[in-house]
């Protein structure tokens, strides 16, 4: 097969209506509400639930959002209000939100009431209780039917904050058991399931605002009902990310590692060698910012709070932003994404397909709700394409690469296209370790090579036999990083 290249004017054409590729309103919430929940559902509707009005009260409201008509309506109310609870949607379609605060955010009032939503039927059932009633708690499904509902804030514990205490819920009978405690308590933490039925928890908080914040990390094992204590993250990090991908590592990231201070950087949790390694990190530090997976490795991170000022007494004015980057792990690095229209944080964001609606992108992110400003809580509603040509474009913007394409005018590089495929002519001005990579469209590094090189011209061979597409091609030389796109043919 006799290959051919075009340049960057042709590749371009493949991202096509690139200009549009931003943040767009859609239909807003008919109700200003943050700190609600939001699962995409089988019938390709979004359901939000409860969360805090303006006024810091629990709503017991529901909204749909149908991406056939971009805009939401009210969905049966839950029988309880509720904030700072977790939902879960299960194999069967239904939803199950457990616990939460019942009363004023200062004025907590924990519940163990479970409810579960039947999309089918728009109704709401009572699902039994909890054995502990608790808010900022975590629930992890498990399989088909149990549920690990682990630590939080619960009144039940000797000093009105955290607890260690879990138990497992049962969906099918509507009852809860005591599960193996945690051997650190905390709220506000993170937790994620793991590919071999386990879970992990990290970080948190213990009790409030001044109380420690934790970088200790755990394990649960269903299959002996014990946690087991793992290494620690480089950070203490309360209300961060945690997502894993796709090899069974976990990455963490944001979070406040003090009462003030959000917790710098990003780190990747390996379980089948028990340790943490730092990676490229964060480019803007923040915590309870909304946490999105998307396919291919990628977690996208919109939003969240950089700032909170100490001296205001009423605890409430922090500094939100609009600033939204996505860690894509083929290419080890974190990477701006499109500032959304608001500044918002303690939002809802879910990632959702759609193929009924040609003014709405077919992947994309939504973003509900949330805190915007200081302390106005929003109905607004915004959506960002996260197809794969939508993050190569993305990826390719000046504020990814203005601080890692400038060229040394001692070093060029020019690509050549022969009968056998493309090569590199690099002239260096001195020895250099370069490192040369080619990266797919869907953001996949198909090749990779790291080589000590003398000063003067070389000529770099890349792989001889690409498929069809548009490939990124990037050579780092110490902290310049000089690129290039192009296009494959048949």
């Amino acid at each position: 097969m006799k290959t051919s290249l075009l340049m960057v004017g042709l590749a371009v054409m493949l991202v096509s209506n690139a200009a549009a590729q931003t943040w767009q309103y859609t239909g807003s919430l008919n109700t200003e509400r943050h700190r609600e929940r939001i699962n995409v559902l089988q019938n390709g509707k979004v359901l939000v639930t409860g969360g805090d009005d303006m006024a810091g009260i629990p709503l017991a409201s529901c909204e749909l959002y149908d991406p056939a008509t971009g805009t939401w309506s009210y969905a049966a109310s839950m029988n309880i209000a509720r904030e700072h609870h977790t939902s879960n949607e299960l194999p069967d379609g239904r939803i199950v939100v457990i616990a939460g605060n019942t009363d004023n955010i200062y004025e907590w009032v924990e519940t163990a009431s479970v409810e579960i939503y039947d999309p089918t039927t728009d109704t709401w059932a009572d699902g039994g209780s909890l054995q502990v009633g608790r808010q900022n708690h975590t629930s992890t499904l498990l399989n088909d039917s149990l549920i690990l509902v682990s630590g939080g804030l619960t009144t039940n514990y000797p000093t009105d904050g955290s607890t260690t205490e879990c138990e497992i819920y049962n969906v099918n009978s509507h009852q809860s058991t005591i599960a193996g405690p945690m051997t650190q308590h905390r709220r506000d933490f993170s937790a994620v399931l793991l590919t071999d039925g386990r879970v992990l928890v990290a970080g948190g908080r213990t009790v409030g605002s001044m109380s420690d914040y934790l970088s200790e990390c755990e394990i649960y094992d269903p299959s002996t009902n014990s946690w087991s204590v793992e290494p620690s993250m480089a950070q203490s990090r309360e209300s961060g990310l945690l997502a894993r991908f796709s090899d069974n590592t976990v990455i963490a990231a944001g979070g406040r590692s003090t009462p003030y201070v959000t917790a710098p950087g990003a780190e990747v949790f390996d379980p089948s060698n028990p340790t943490w390694t730092s990676v490229s990190p964060i480019m803007q530090p923040c915590y309870r910012p909304g946490a999105t997976v998307l396919p291919g490795d990628r977690l996208l991170m919109t939003g969240g709070i950089i700032t909170f000022d100490p001296n205001d007494p009423s605890g409430q004015t922090v500094t939100n932003t609009a600033t939204c980057e996505w860690y894509d792990k083929p290419n080890e690095r974190w990477f701006y994404a499109p500032t959304m229209h608001e500044s918002r944080a303690e939002h809802g964001a879910v990632r959702l397909t759609q193929n009924v609606n040609p003014n709405l992108p077919t992947q994309m992110v939504l973003v509900a709700g949330g805190i915007i400003g200081t302390t106005d809580v929003t109905n607004t509603c915004e959506v960002l394409d996260v197809g794969s040509n939508a993050l190569t474009y993305y990826m390719e913007q000046p504020q990814n690469t203005a601080s890692v394409s400038k060229t040394s005018a001692a070093n060029t590089m020019t690509v050549i296209y022969g009968e056998n495929g493309p090569t590199l002519d690099l002239t260096l001005a001195a020895n250099e370790n370069v490192a040369t990579e080619l990266v797919s469209i869907d953001g996949r590094v198909v090749f990779k090579l790291d080589e000590p090189l003398a000063a003067g011209e070389h000529i770099l061979s890349l792989p001889p036999s690409l498929g069809p597409g548009m490939y990124l091609v990037r050579v780092s030389i110490g902290a310049t990083v000089m690129s290039s796109k192009i296009l494959i043919t048949q």
